[in-house]
């Protein structure tokens, strides 16, 4: 993908220079905005959105006619996560579906272009290989994603490395407005018998794309050092010792103390059934979105949404007056859960098979307005047409629901972590679905299925509150009474939510406790890893 935005927007896209000490046997490729590594040289071009869910994937190829017109492309079919494994299956052609402001009109698959093949080799790199040309490099695309910036504490997740019976503990990069940073984490001090705080000075290396932080012995002889990058929701890095190099990665908790200015226009939703309006702190996941009336079972529009960072790009996948497939692209600011995004169309990019060419913009910009009220729901206002409810699409092979227009609870299954340093907040539970059966719709509800280091009982239920869309009663809880709390949260693609956390009275009424981060530490459908791994002794 070449895009005359790439200098607006200010910043490059990061490549992981040793992607692959980062590979795994086992993995999940990142969802959302891919490019042609090849391609990227600042000018309108192709690209792809991928989306990976259960055990299929999901391709959109957003390229050109021979004739220069914009077009897009899909394909779907079963993909297992391993290292090498090719993604294989037919790239398809739509036509005659909506375009802005038509109105209710399905689309038509028309012919096959060819096969298109994708194999990973890590989470953000991977070999496409398209009807009619070579090989390609390809990449996941950043384009507002900075590690840390003046003023700012980033929290992150330290997983247990040597002490499995260890509760989770938190990690922070922390910079000061003058620019100063220091990363600190928890150690055990095995003649003390005591968890100590470890924090090791840091500094940028423009030329790597990273924070690298230092710990010293008192002559200041280096003892090792931390190598530090921000990918989106996860941080990756390496540890360097004397001896050897360990590559880790964990999810980001969130970060704080930035002052965000930027402003959006809210939506016009007066058409539109009452909505409960953006909430604050919300990040959409990254992948394919649908609205909500236009699931018919027929081939139709949709988006591809990325946010990173105080931005959003947006790919609308969708068809011209004249009814031939087409494609709209922007980037826009992304604030308080809430953007409008800028619409532009390009022509004269390289086609299938055909010669390397640059594409340019064409027609007029257009506006389209999102909002969202949770990482999987929200509203879009596309040029021309009133606001609509617009969801995170669902496939997969493992394709199992509650109800047709409910979310599957498969993501709800593996190794959670409320991460707290209030001890009544934290909490470890593995959840399991009850009776469940492959192949068979799942029950409402999960269990603990064993406990994992906690005397805790937790059951989660799919119940739509103010708060999310699961709610888990935890029962037996050391806080002294054993009251039972409840945790209510929006389930999220990424395994990463934000828990809002209630403790049941003696009248039945909730008390609100706090909130604290959720991460699913460990899930097969998601091949989720456990955290970074820090040395932990001297």
């Amino acid at each position: 993908m070449k895009i005359n935005w790439w200098r607006s927007i200010g910043m490059g896209a990061l490549v992981l220079g040793a992607s692959g000490a980062y590979a795994q046997k086992s993995y999940a490729p990142q969802n959302g905005t891919w490019v042609v590594s090849s391609e990227l040289d600042g000018k309108p071009g192709r690209g792809l959105a991928l989306d990976v869910q259960f055990g299929s994937m999901v391709l959109q190829l957003y390229a050109y006619e021979p004739d220069g017109s914009p077009t897009f492309y899909m394909a779907s079919g079963n993909f297992e996560m391993t290292v090498g494994t090719p993604f294989v299956a037919p790239l398809k052609r739509y036509a005659a579906g909506r375009y802005f402001g038509s109105g209710a009109r399905d689309a038509q698959e028309l012919d096959t272009a060819g096969q298109v093949s994708v194999v990973f080799d890590s989470a953000t790199t991977a070999t496409l290989t398209l009807p009619g040309e070579p090989p390609l490099r390809i990449q996941r695309f950043y384009f507002d994603n900075p590690l840390i910036q003046p003023g700012q504490r980033a929290v992150f997740y330290l997983g247990p490395i040597s002490e499995p019976e260890a509760e989770p503990r938190l990690a922070t990069l922390e910079m000061d407005v003058q620019g100063v940073a220091h990363f600190q984490y928890p150690r055990f001090d095995r003649e003390a018998s005591a968890w100590r705080d470890n924090r090791w000075p840091c500094k940028m290396v423009p030329a790597r794309q990273a924070m690298v932080c230092e710990r010293l012995k008192d002559d200041g002889e280096l003892l090792d050092r931390v190598v530090l990058q921000r990918y989106l929701q996860e941080i990756v890095g390496v540890l360097e010792t004397e001896r050897n190099s360990e590559a880790f990665k964990g999810p980001l908790l969130y970060v704080h103390g930035s002052d965000q200015s930027l402003q959006t226009q809210p939506l016009d939703t007066s058409a539109a059934a009452a909505s409960s309006g953006p909430v604050p702190g919300v990040v959409p996941d990254s992948g394919t979105w649908v609205v909500t009336e236009e699931k018919t079972g027929r081939p139709g529009r949709g988006l591809s949404i990325d946010a990173q960072g105080s931005q959003v790009l947006v790919q609308v996948f969708n068809y011209g007056s004249d009814g031939k497939p087409t494609f709209h692209m922007g980037v826009g600011p992304y604030l308080q859960a809430a953007a409008s995004v800028p619409l532009k169309q390009y022509r004269g990019g390289r086609s299938l098979g055909g010669p390397a060419a640059s594409g340019v913009e064409t027609g007029e910009t257009q506006t389209l307005g999102l909002q969202f009220d949770s990482a999987t729901s929200g509203w879009v206002q596309f040029p021309g047409e009133a606001a609509k409810r617009i969801e995170r699409f669902q496939f997969g092979v493992n394709h199992w629901f509650v109800a047709a227009d409910q979310q599957p609870l498969m993501y709800l299954q593996g190794l959670w972590s409320a991460v707290s340093t209030n001890p009544k907040l934290a909490l470890q539970f593995e959840l399991h679905p009850m009776n469940w059966q492959p192949g068979k719709q799942p029950p409402t509800s999960y269990d603990t299925w064993p406990e994992v280091g906690s005397s805790a009982s937790v059951k989660c239920r799919y119940e739509q509150t103010p708060d999310g869309n699961v709610r888990c009663a935890v029962t037996g809880k050391r806080m002294g009474v054993d009251p039972e709390l409840e945790y209510r949260f929006a389930l999220s693609y990424r395994g990463q939510s934000l828990a809002t956390v209630y403790q049941l009275q003696t009248d039945k009424s909730l008390l609100l406790l706090g909130q604290v981060p959720l991460i699913r530490r460990s899930n097969s459908y998601t091949a989720f890893g456990v955290g970074i791994g820090l040395p932990r002794t001297y």
